[in-house]
């Protein structure tokens, strides 16, 4: 390079140009990027179902913790919750499951037994029922009300379960068996003092036949064992002989 002659002011002299360094700095953050997006990969693809936990409850076969099992090594990011859920709210008598993820790669599962209000009788064996007149898991002894005759409508047994809950509220009762003759026609059995026999009913489900007339007459009398409650402007009654 020239040199500058002496005798130019310095204001008019070039200004030497300085070597350019170069940047490293974006090769090296996209590295690091890289790694860390590697790391991550691997990490999620590492990240797979070791354990499965269930909380069990009555009614819930043995077979579906088996079931369960065959979740094991699955992807956590791709694994069908719903799939699992389905494996156990199918079974009758099951109300509700509710499924959790525990790091680093367990699942618990919590299952909850439906509440018992009714039972009815299949074969040798009985049966609970919802409140919602859903056919529930099976159970060893019955319980009260015990229906008899109904079809395995949940609507129709559900209309019976009102009926009974009714009547027992209005006569301060407890029902202890419903029976099933037709839609419009329904026969409930009450025990009203723990002493006394059990008084039967006939009332139509799908009507509030069972007026307070008629239940206040009910209570007046000692000696009752049966009554007709369908109709609205009158009452049959049978008394002990």
């Amino acid at each position: 390079m020239t040199p500058t002659p002496a005798f130019l002011p310095e204001s008019l002299r070039p200004v030497p140009k300085k070597p350019r360094r170069r940047r490293r700095r974006k090769p090296l953050l996209l590295g690091v990027a890289l790694i860390v997006l590697g790391l991550i990969s691997g990490g999620l693809y590492l990240w797979r179902v070791e354990e499965i936990r269930l909380e069990s409850c009555p009614g819930l076969p043995s077979c579906v913790s088996k079931n369960l099992q065959s979740f094991r090594g699955a992807w956590i990011p791709t694994l069908d919750l719903d799939s699992l859920r389905r494996q156990v709210d199918c079974w009758p008598g099951i109300r509700k499951c509710e499924i959790s993820l525990r790091l680093p790669g367990e699942i618990f599962i919590r299952a909850e037994a439906d509440t018992v209000a009714a039972s009815f009788r299949t074969g040798l064996s009985w049966r609970a029922l919802s409140p919602r007149g859903e056919v529930g898991r099976r159970i060893e002894r019955p319980f009260p009300p015990v229906l008899d005759g109904f079809p395995l409508l949940a609507s129709e047994m559900r209309r019976g379960l009102n009926a009974g809950e009714t009547l027992a509220r209005k006569l301060h009762g407890k029902a202890r068996a419903l029976r099933w003759i037709t839609p419009e026609d329904l026969e409930v059995s009450l025990e009203l003092d723990d002493s006394a026999p059990p008084v039967t009913l006939r009332v139509d489900p799908g009507k509030d036949s069972a007026g307070e007339r008629a239940v206040n007459y009910l209570r007046k009398l000692k000696n009752v064992v049966w009554a007709d409650l369908r109709q609205p402007d009158r009452i049959v009654i049978r008394e002990h002989s």
